[in-house]
């Protein structure tokens, strides 16, 4: 099934792992710069601006070409996806960030978010009434790469960019560290749009609320 194709391949991120030499992890505590100048995964051009009264905080991303709206926080930089563990993007169209200045496990930055597209075929909301069916499998191939994976909120019905979505709350170990992460998924314009949200256990009730605040400000046919 399409839909557990691309679960596979935005939560596996964590599980993949990163070579060393794909990033140093000294470089967690030097200075962000802006998104033009960071290293991302996006093919079209994109626009990274000051954020709108209202997002206090958060810098706003603007993908012309996959015509969405993202927020992230200020602090963070769009960052290279081999960096978040994305080890195979899986054809999917992504674009990351990450903060630069938190904790690095396993040659990959910790605290993060990533935005995945699917736009093969013409999807349409039917996708989301088939992840609660697809996450057995989902789950039997994600601890193939990591038998600590856990689900800590099944998939629940809500609305991002004011359509039909669903969201689901995950956990799991790497080097010895644990990481809670949200999975959304919804369907705009014939496009499967996920949204990944990960961070170490210890920042989750920290990172939480701003996790919720950019799935409130994400627009999709914008840009």
């Amino acid at each position: 099934m399409a839909a557990s194709v691309m679960l596979l391949g935005g939560s596996v991120m964590l599980l993949a792992g990163c070579s060393e030499a794909t990033l140093d992890p000294s470089s967690s505590l030097s200075e962000p710069t802006s998104a033009g100048q960071a290293s991302g995964g996006t093919t079209g051009p994109a626009v990274t601006t000051v954020a709108p009264e209202g997002t206090d905080g958060l810098a706003r991303y603007a993908d012309r070409r996959n015509r969405f709206v993202i927020h992230y926080p200020d602090w963070w930089r769009e960052t290279n996806l081999r960096q978040l563990g994305d080890a195979d993007v899986y054809g999917i169209e992504v674009v990351g960030f990450a903060d630069h200045h938190g904790p690095v496990v396993d040659g990959c930055y910790s605290n993060m978010l990533q935005v995945n597209i699917l736009e093969d075929v013409a999807y349409d909301e039917s996708v989301l009434s088939r992840l609660p069916g697809a996450l057995p499998e989902t789950l039997e191939r994600l601890r193939a790469k990591n038998d600590a994976v856990q689900v800590l909120e099944p998939w629940r019905e809500t609305r991002i960019a004011g359509v039909p979505a669903m969201v689901m709350r995950l956990s799991l170990l790497d080097d010895g560290r644990t990481f809670s992460g949200l999975d959304c998924v919804l369907v705009a314009e014939t496009r499967v749009y996920e949204l990944e949200f990960f961070t170490i256990e210890a920042d989750w009730e920290r990172y939480e609320p701003l996790f919720r605040r950019i799935l409130a400000g994400f627009e999709v046919g914008a840009g």
